[in-house]
């Protein structure tokens, strides 16, 4: 039995991939969970578009991740933390705030779990980061840990 899949199925096949399957698989298991739909011309036809139209959402994906990275690469963020007296922070920077400061200094939406560290930040100074806008695209900065207001820096 000629099968498309419609979802990713361990050792069988990716979405989309047409393949052989013993006809009791297929019409007891893939076809009544929707994993799967028989092979037909209109059905073949409809593959090639969805797998055209993801090409397509691909490449936009991958040029607008390019065009954020051009912005983003080799400039510094700034982030504000509490500080105690000898410039040690209360906790640590997290990679939240990190997202939250480039969201509102670019205008653009980077998820917080894209973003590595090559140290924990605790105290002021600036920090050397990277961020991972698309699996072919990865962007260094650095973030500048600032004192907030009210912070107890230079008290004794």
């Amino acid at each position: 039995m000629r099968v498309i899949l419609l979802a990713n199925i361990d050792r069988l096949g990716k979405a989309g991939d047409i393949v052989d399957v013993a006809p009791g698989y297929g019409r007891n298991y893939l076809l009544p969970r929707g994993y799967a739909e028989i092979l037909t011309k209109g059905a073949k036809k409809q593959v090639e578009i969805r797998k055209h139209l993801a090409t397509k959402r691909a490449d936009l994906d991958l040029q607008g991740a390019n065009e954020l990275a051009k912005q983003i690469e080799d400039r510094s963020f700034d982030v504000r933390a509490r500080v105690g007296a000898r410039g040690k922070l209360y906790g640590a920077i997290t990679t939240q705030a990190i997202a939250e400061a480039i969201n509102s200094a670019m205008g653009a939406k980077v998820d917080k779990r894209n973003i590595t560290l090559l140290e924990p930040v605790r105290m002021l100074g600036g920090y050397p980061a990277s961020l991972k806008l698309h699996p072919d695209v990865a962007v260094n900065f650095r973030i500048n840990v600032v004192a907030a207001e009210g912070s107890k820096l230079g008290a004794k």
